[in-house]
């Protein structure tokens, strides 16, 4: 709860208008699924107006019109705000009250978070092709604690990262052409990225060899961040484990379609026959359409856990 009060004048004199962001929690926060509540009380009865300008780190500032108020001698009263933008984090405010041809203005500050979900996060890793304020609302109220981003796409990895640090989604990013930027071009782009990413999905054409050659140029330049292995079949991740390569890529991404069936199981037998218990591997099943239905997305989770996987 913040307290902020103006000086004004007010019809018979100087009077005090006290004014309270969120005085219905303890502090200045508000869950992002709720309206903003602005507490206003006057020592004497009175008429005004009211706008509202939220400013949040790195966007446009928001204006919001609160109309007329009319004021009770001694009697708060509520106004909730429900049209702020979907931005977590710290807001700072001005509130601007009108009286004929007198405004006041007062500063303020209150945070917007998430409200806490005791659910299970499901084991699935969600590929965006696209981003919203709303789509992030969503994943997280399932929730899904992780988020895949093409290394290529900037735009939407700056905002990936940006909901990693607001959200604490973990976040996967794949690159395609690893063999065309060479060992140089991604030790450059892991340490641009250090500590923003969680986990670098390597694939390339030139064989085990060369991909642990490439996870070691990705761990040397960013060494708290995991490295995994993107392979088409459970042979591919076969020819990986055979080169003691645990340290290096600890986890598979599993690419193939969907309706051939989970290659999961024979790619975990495959691990543990190497030595390599409960090494996670992801299935990413692909669609013979633009897009899969949502059902076989169900489908494709219950087969690949089942089959002893860390999820899709």
């Amino acid at each position: 709860m913040v307290a902020l009060a103006a000086q004004v004048f007010i019809l018979i004199g100087a009077g005090q208008i006290q004014v309270t962001l969120a005085p219905d929690q303890p502090v200045a926060s508000v869950y992002i699924d709720e309206p903003l509540v602005i507490e206003f009380l006057s020592p004497v009865d009175t008429t005004c107006s009211a706008e509202l300008r939220v400013y949040v780190p790195g966007q446009q500032p928001c204006r919001i019109s609160l109309g007329s108020l009319r004021l009770s001698a001694g009697r708060p009263l509520w106004v909730a705000v429900d049209s702020l933008p979907l931005f977590y984090g710290l807001h700072a405010v001005r509130l601007s009250i009108r009286q004929d041809d007198d405004v006041w203005e007062i500063d303020g500050r209150f945070h917007r978070i998430e409200r806490p979900n005791f659910a299970a996060a499901l084991p699935v890793c969600v590929n965006l092709d696209d981003f919203s304020e709303d789509l992030l609302y969503a994943l997280q109220s399932v929730p899904l604690p992780a988020l895949r981003v093409e290394a290529d796409e900037d735009e939407l990895l700056e905002e990936a990262v940006r909901a990693r640090q607001l959200k604490g989604f973990e976040l996967h990013v794949r690159v395609r052409d690893a063999e065309d930027m060479g060992r140089q071009g991604l030790k450059e782009l892991a340490a641009s990225r250090s500590g923003d990413v969680d986990v670098w999905e390597l694939s390339t054409g030139e064989g085990p060899l060369r991909l642990l050659d490439m996870a070691r140029a990705i761990r040397s330049a960013s060494p708290d961040a995991r490295v995994h292995a993107v392979v088409a079949n459970p042979t591919e991740l076969s020819e990986l484990l055979a080169e003691d390569m645990y340290h290096e890529i600890e986890g598979a991404l599993l690419v193939s379609e969907g309706a051939a069936g989970s290659p999961v199981g024979a790619a975990v037998r495959m691990a543990e026959r190497a030595g390599y218990e409960r090494y996670g591997v992801r299935w990413f099943p692909t669609a013979s359409g633009e897009h899969g239905a949502s059902s076989d997305v169900v489908r494709h989770l219950i087969a690949g856990l089942s089959e002893g996987g860390a999820g899709v």
